[in-house]
């Protein structure tokens, strides 16, 4: 997963395609091949990061994204993370 701008997530799927998501105000864009999915919510907060660090510049790996969705003045955060990276998904599958 990479940012790829102010907002913006560009994940690389095993399969070559690719999602593209776009956290704005008042909606999420889901861009998936020649289709655009938009998930009305509320969104604010928004910070990504890698490796603990925070709120990174366009072009930067991204193994933590952090954000507050809105819903009738309820504040829910929301955060998902990257439990491990390919080094680790090696190293265990040798093990086996």
């Amino acid at each position: 997963v990479v940012r790829s701008g102010p907002g913006q997530l560009l994940c690389h799927m095993g399969n070559d395609s690719e999602i593209r998501y776009h956290f704005r105000e008042n909606d999420v864009l889901r861009h998936m091949e020649a289709r655009i999915d938009t998930f009305k919510v509320k969104t604010s907060g928004l910070v990504f990061g890698f490796k603990s660090k925070n709120n990174l510049i366009g072009g930067s790996l991204v193994d933590d994204v952090q954000y507050t969705v809105i819903d009738k003045n309820i504040e829910r955060p929301y955060q998902y993370t990257k439990r491990y990276g390919a080094a680790e998904l090696m190293a265990s599958s040798e093990s086996l």
